[in-house]
This record gives structure tokens, C-alpha cells and sequence, in this order.
């Protein structure tokens, strides 16, 4: 199986987000805003996706310029990538256990056996939304969604779900320190 590499796999969009944030300071408006986001098709991509979920939010209010939601996507991305959990939400977390980190899609996920989850419930394999930082020796992730308990790491799981194609073609593994 080949293997990622990110400058930093513990905070896999920190380096994205700052990069976006440079291509930002020489834009003069929308088209170079749009442009600027179209460089990196995932920051694009996130970027959409949080207009989506911000847009009854936004609706309730003032459209924001593109600018100003451009700065709300990154501030959000700052949380993701650099807030730890309280102890309430590691309480309130599924657990994932038998993990390892992978990238396909052009997005770093998680991908192990998950229980106490809210929607997914418990005991299969899942791929996490993309994750924003982990701490393996603290035993917990990021990612958009949630934050998540780790169980043990064990990089044969993604293994043998690619052996049963049980898991998406491409899929490559990130090497964490653990």
C-alpha cells in the first residue's frame, strides 16, 4: 500500500489554510477570491460545503460578502485544526478503534471500527469525514463532523478492507507518528 505524506499529518490542513490565506491577500474581489479558492480544489470543495451549512445562518442575517465568508470559512478551519476537546466532548464521543489515517479523495480521513456513533451507531468500519489534527497519545481527533475517542492504531485494518474492497480504490496510508 503506498503512503502520504503531509508536512504535518497531525494537522493536515493547517499548511492548506495558510496557503489560501496568502493567495487572499492580493485578491482585489470576487473573481480573485474565486480564483484564489479554485487553486486548491479541497479548500474549494470545504469551502462550498460551509457556505452550505452556514446559509440558513447567513440568511437569518446579512449575506455576507464573499470576503467576509471567506474569513468565517477560515476562522473555522483555525477552530478545527487548533482547538483540543473539553473533557464533556470526549465524553459524548464515538470511539474508533483499530484506526489508521488515510488519504483518498484528496481529503485525510480516519478509517477504523466505530462505536457510539450518532448517527452511524456502533461496531462497523467506517471513513471519517476529513480529519483537521489528532493526538494519538491523547487518544483523539478532529474531524469536520466530531471529534472522536482513538482506540487502538492498527494500520492492517485499512489493509485488509482494501484486500476485500471494502473500502475505495487509491486509498493511501498517512503515516502518524503514534
Amino acid at each position: 500500500m503506498k503512503s502520504m505524506s503531509y508536512r504535518d499529518p497531525r494537522r493536515p490542513f493547517l499548511e492548506r489554510a495558510e496557503d489560501l490565506r496568502e493567495r487572499l491577500r492580493h485578491s482585489k474581489g470576487d473573481d480573485d477570491i474565486l480564483a484564489a479558492l479554485e487553486v486548491d480544489p479541497v479548500m474549494h470543495n470545504m469551502f462550498y460545503h460551509f457556505q452550505q451549512q452556514m446559509s440558513c445562518t447567513w440568511l437569518q442575517t446579512d449575506l455576507p460578502e464573499r470576503h467576509k465568508q471567506v474569513a468565517e470559512f477560515l476562522a473555522h478551519v483555525d477552530d478545527l485544526t487548533s482547538v483540543p476537546p473539553t473533557e464533556a466532548f470526549l465524553r459524548d464521543a464515538p470511539v474508533l478503534a483499530k484506526w489508521c489515517a488515510v488519504h483518498f479523495g484528496g481529503y485525510p480521513h480516519l478509517f477504523g471500527q466505530v462505536s457510539g456513533h450518532p448517527r452511524l451507531g456502533g461496531q462497523r468500519f467506517i471513513a471519517t469525514s476529513p480529519y483537521f489534527q489528532i493526538d494519538p497519545s491523547r487518544a483523539w481527533a478532529r474531524t469536520w463532523s466530531r471529534f472522536y475517542v482513538l482506540g487502538a492504531y492498527d494500520e492492517s485494518t485499512v489493509q485488509r478492507a482494501n484486500g476485500r474492497r471494502a473500502i475505495e480504490e487509491g486509498v493511501e496510508l498517512i503515516r502518524l507518528p503514534v
